[in-house]
């Protein structure tokens, strides 16, 4: 009955990561529509936007309380710029994400079938760990770059002008949460690795 259960639990975890999948390839396909859209039509797009009741601004950690008469604040030129290298880490992200949940996957494909300590289990936990450690060094460098080209398309210089900008707030939020996976992941494959030694001496006893 247990077994059942265990089973049973396996197979909707794993409906649920191909639910995920196919988001993140949607994710993937929406970024190339809109990154050719940005070359296409962005200059267009920018020339119909109306920055002029702009108040308040977030570029990266940094949060702007801006003054009233404050104009010309986007430099339309990095605009676009800005906004491929957004969509690109996007795309980047959903492929790294997609990767992730695969392998999730591969992991659970045994235990829909009642065995958990497969041979091969514990190796594919520690390859995990290590896609979920580097994909977190991938997207941490993609969204530096991304915050580098958001800083481009602004007049930084009027940004911290006094008469323009009246308070600079600091959002900063750094994020230890994949590190941490990664270790656990890298734990539970040397439980697995004795599981799937004490699974193989029980099919040899039998």
């Amino acid at each position: 009955m247990e077994n059942k259960k265990f089973i049973k639990s396996a197979t909707i975890i794993d409906r649920i990561l191909k639910i995920v999948q196919g988001f993140m390839v949607a994710g993937v396909i929406i970024s190339i529509i809109f990154i050719i859209l940005a070359f296409v039509a962005g200059d267009k797009i920018i020339a119909d936007t109306d920055d002029s009741g702009l108040n308040t601004l977030t570029i990266g950690v940094v949060n702007l309380e801006l003054q009233p008469e404050a104009e010309d604040l986007v430099s339309s030129s990095n605009v676009i710029t800005f906004i491929v290298v957004m969509l690109i880490c996007l795309f980047v992200s959903s492929i790294i994400t997609w990767f992730i949940m695969k392998n999730v996957r591969d992991i659970i494909a045994p235990m829909k079938e009642g065995n958990p300590f497969s041979k091969g289990t514990a190796a594919k936990i520690k390859k995990l760990a290590i896609v979920v450690f580097l994909g977190d060094l991938v997207v941490t460098v993609a969204q530096i770059v991304t915050t580098i080209f958001e800083l481009r398309a602004f007049n930084i210089e009027q940004l911290f002008d006094s008469s323009v900008v009246k308070h600079i707030g600091y959002n900063i939020n750094i994020g230890f949460e994949p590190f941490i996976i990664a270790l656990i992941l890298l734990f539970l494959s040397y439980i697995f690795s004795y599981g799937e030694e004490l699974q193989r001496e029980s099919d040899e006893t039998l």
